[in-house]
């Protein structure tokens, strides 16, 4: 028995539908700790993009590190010194506020490991 190609599409697809329910995983919850790093993550993304278009560019985020260094550079000598990356740590410990940096820049967590 030859079944016709529109009939062999259908049986596939039904079989398809029947057991992808079993493949499927259920949802994990997402622990509190993830939680926020994304939602720090989202918040910093979504304060990079200055035009507000969705799209990170690569202007806006050479903008945004610019912004960091200008106010690490607390001199305005064009480099960050170790006493000015120090005060940088300082302030991030101080206030328990997470930063991204990039290179010599570490969260306060990475340091004491």
């Amino acid at each position: 028995m030859q079944l016709s190609s529109k009939t062999a599409l259908l049986a596939s697809a039904l079989t398809v539908m029947m057991i992808a329910p079993a493949f499927a995983q259920e949802a994990k919850p997402v622990l509190p700790g993830l939680q926020k790093k994304y939602d720090n993550r989202a918040a910093e993304m979504e304060r990079l993009d200055v035009n507000k278009d969705g799209i990170l560019q690569a202007s806006e985020l050479q903008q945004g590190v610019g912004t960091q260094f200008d106010a690490a550079d607390t001199n305005k000598d064009g480099i960050i010194s170790e006493q000015e990356r120090a005060a940088v740590l300082g302030a991030v410990q101080a206030t328990g506020a997470e930063k991204s940096w990039s290179g010599t820049w570490r969260s306060p967590r990475r340091q004491s490991r």
